[in-house]
């Protein structure tokens, strides 16, 4: 059996969840996305460790129409809600615009 200096055993929840989402999103053809995973420690006293990265998603978002049953981020439970993948790209490309629009009026004389 290996022995780890300064180990200590403790009671923890493991979970792995998305710490990073890029979307990529070229001129010339479909956006996509890639969510980054990681596994982390929910420890009883309510604070998170991270484990460090563990793999990742990706995917075109070729189909706007496509349906994106929503989760509630909390609970991870079904809210009964749904969306589309075009209406969350209109919502990070309006996004996008009202934050380099803000940036751009800071800029000005």
């Amino acid at each position: 059996m290996t022995t780890y200096y300064q180990q200590v055993a403790v009671s923890a929840n493991k979970a792995r969840r998305a710490f990073r989402v890029q979307i990529d999103n070229p001129a010339s053809a479909a956006p996509s996305v890639l969510y980054v995973e990681e596994d982390v420690l929910r420890l009883p006293d309510g604070s998170v460790q991270t484990l460090g990265m563990v793999g990742n998603v990706s995917a075109p978002l070729a189909d706007m129409a496509q349906v994106i049953n929503l989760i509630d981020p909390g609970t991870l439970l079904p809210t009964g809600q749904s969306t589309t993948v075009g209406a969350v790209y209109l919502a990070l490309v309006s996004h996008y615009m009202a934050l380099a629009t803000a940036r751009d009026q800071e800029l000005l004389p």
